[in-house]
């Protein structure tokens, strides 16, 4: 028999996977903003208040704002129950390790 789910983490586990097709969107838009800045030539991004047209830095950052897709699809495509049994494990974690009861 498996143990019951904690409810906070049922309702956690929705909030996960709401942030998560938030973060899929938006981070999809970004990221699709960002690729056409890095291989369009005169396109410039600013970095350290200084804007610069080398096409390394652009395509560095256009990679780096592809983490928030990926991290939003795996939040939003886990399967609910799977989500819920990581954050029962994560709370079960905390509570022996971190907050010591």
């Amino acid at each position: 028999m498996e143990p019951k789910t904690p409810p906070a983490a049922v309702k956690l586990a929705k909030s996960l996977r709401s942030a998560g097709w938030a973060f899929l969107i938006f981070g999809s838009l970004g990221s699709i903003g960002f690729l056409v800045i890095a291989f369009r030539p005169e396109g410039s991004i600013s970095i350290d208040g200084v804007p610069t047209t080398d096409f390394s830095k652009k395509l560095l950052v256009a990679g780096c704002s592809l983490l928030f897709p990926a991290m939003g699809s795996v939040l939003a495509l886990t399967p609910k129950k799977k989500l819920e049994q990581c954050l029962a494990a994560f709370n079960r974690f905390a509570r022996a390790f971190v907050w010591g009861k």
